[in-house]
């Protein structure tokens, strides 16, 4: 999870939706098939790094 001030809610299966208020982004995840896991998935956590990532390698 990214630091400063990020609020987020996941649904069942995987889905989420994050603010980050610090980097002025929200975004948001719904997947067409249930995952494992109350706090996201595996293809959740990525997607997450995956944003994070590309919003790095933009700051400037």
């Amino acid at each position: 999870m990214p630091t400063g001030r990020v609020c987020f809610w996941v649904g069942r299966g995987g889905s989420i939706v994050m603010m980050d208020l610090d980097r002025r982004v929200t975004f948001s995840y719904t997947m067409n098939r249930l995952g494992d896991g109350l706090l996201g998935s595996e293809r959740t956590h990525d997607y997450i790094r995956h944003v994070y990532e590309v919003l790095d390698s933009t700051a400037c």
